[in-house]
């Protein structure tokens, strides 16, 4: 039985992200008694009228106080630790918790099995740590980038890479050469929620200090290698679009399932692509990644594991940007640019 758990807190897009997720979820799993999906949320169960017909389906309903204490100091990632505590306090097993703004590839159940005490999942690792940031400065120009969060994270960076260190009451020893890890996947073992309360607060402290935004993986990350837990990458079970939110119509597209207004939006976004429908780009939810790539490469961004799944150099890749090449032959360079912009502010 593999269990899989999803929250959803405070913002309604987060529903419509969620409920794709699961039914791209389900379109990959071959016997669904053989799955139960929980979802944390503060909003009514009525939200989630388009899965409600699923047998294995739990909604616990976190009431706004609780969810309060949850997210300390104002940081709502706190919740993907908070909400994992929950978890085994309630159910008393192992957890493979999945990100809403995410579209599900594979069967996770292979993963899910594999969860023990010595192994656990998280999605995918990022670089070097000071390879990350050194990036951060060369980005390129024509990317919109949040220069308050940019400086928070070279911060972060500057004040541990000569002495190496974190201290507040305790010693955390943290290499330049450190390699942390997204948290759009947490694949952990019951046996393993002692060490929560350690991730918890090095998350704090991080926050605290420097509000690195993603304080919270960089302490899964830390924590989990700390005591020597083997960290196994879940990059190709899943499509991670955390920097790229349109992507959520691009899976409502392939699922033909909008929910609220994400139909209007769907429309505009084929019109903007000055595409006569959606049955003209007659898209596959495998060949999402390629068109998101073939978007960025057009817009001149550096190539780089950016959430997505891995694509492989093969027949399939040339096929997919041969397609998109046919379908935005006559677009310029600037059409391209202008459209990247456009589709990230749908999202904010």
């Amino acid at each position: 039985m593999c269990k899989v758990l999803y929250m959803v807190f405070e913002r309604e897009c987060l529903i419509n992200q969620t409920i794709y997720s699961i039914l791209s979820l389900l379109d990959e799993v071959r016997e669904q008694d053989n799955l139960i999906i929980t979802i944390l949320t503060n909003f009514s169960k009525e939200k989630f009228e388009n899965i409600l017909f699923l047998k294995n389906l739990r909604i616990d309903i976190i009431d706004d106080a609780e969810l309060d204490t949850w997210k300390q100091n104002g940081y709502i990632y706190n919740v993907k630790i908070f909400g994992i505590m929950y978890y085994f306090e309630k159910y008393r097993e192992n957890v493979l918790f999945i990100d809403s703004d995410t579209i599900v590839m594979k069967e996770p159940d292979m993963i899910y099995r594999e969860i023990s005490k010595n192994k656990c999942f998280l999605n995918c690792k990022y670089m070097k740590l000071k390879e990350y940031f050194d990036l951060q400065y060369v980005a390129d120009k024509r990317r919109k980038i949040d220069l308050n969060e940019l400086n928070k994270a070279i911060r972060f960076y500057n004040s541990f890479k000569n002495s190496q260190y974190i201290m507040n009451n305790r010693k955390y020893e943290i290499s330049p050469e450190f390699c942390y890890y997204n948290s759009g996947v947490i694949g952990l073992a019951y046996e393993n929620r002692y060490i929560l309360n350690e991730v918890y607060d090095l998350c704090n402290i991080l926050w605290n200090e420097y509000q690195f935004v993603m304080s919270e993986e960089f302490a899964y990350s830390y924590i989990l290698t700390k005591e020597k837990k083997q960290i196994c990458e879940t990059k190709d079970l899943l499509i991670h679009y955390y920097s790229f939110k349109w992507i959520r119509f691009l899976a409502a597209m392939v699922q033909n399932v909008y929910i609220g207004n994400d139909e209007e939006i769907a429309k505009q976004f084929i019109k903007t692509l000055k595409i006569k429908d959606n049955l003209s780009l007659e898209l596959k939810k495998n060949e999402i990644p390629y068109l998101v790539a073939f978007i960025r490469k057009r817009v001149g961004m550096k190539e780089g594991h950016l959430g997505y799944i891995d694509m492989p150099n093969d027949i399939s890749a040339f096929r997919a940007f041969r397609k998109f090449q046919t379908i935005f032959s006559d677009y310029s360079e600037v059409d391209i640019v202008n459209i990247y912009y456009y589709l990230q502010s749908l999202c904010g």
